[in-house]
């Protein structure tokens, strides 16, 4: 079971690349925008038993909403994540 996290205290710092940034949207979601400006969908943070998680979510306009792709433990890999679907 994944809890919200509800601070802004655990917000991302992508390492492993200049290609994106985060733009923060709430206290524990982070827009991933590509160099071009492009936005490739979002990173959430989320608390579980074994620590914080990050969601990589992508927008689906079928049903006007994200959908998750993947938990990962980084926001790197998050990104990489949305990065290449």
């Amino acid at each position: 079971m994944s809890i919200t996290i509800s601070t802004a205290r655990f917000a991302p710092h992508l390492k492993t690349t200049a290609r994106e940034r985060l733009l923060a949207v709430s206290e524990n979601t982070w827009r991933v925008i590509a160099a071009d400006g492009r936005v490739l969908g979002q990173i959430r943070a989320v608390l579980s038993a074994a620590g914080t998680r990050f969601q990589a979510r992508r927008f689906d306009a079928a049903v006007s909403g994200f959908r998750e792709v993947g938990e990962f433990w980084s926001p790197d890999e998050a990104c990489d994540c949305l990065r290449w679907m």
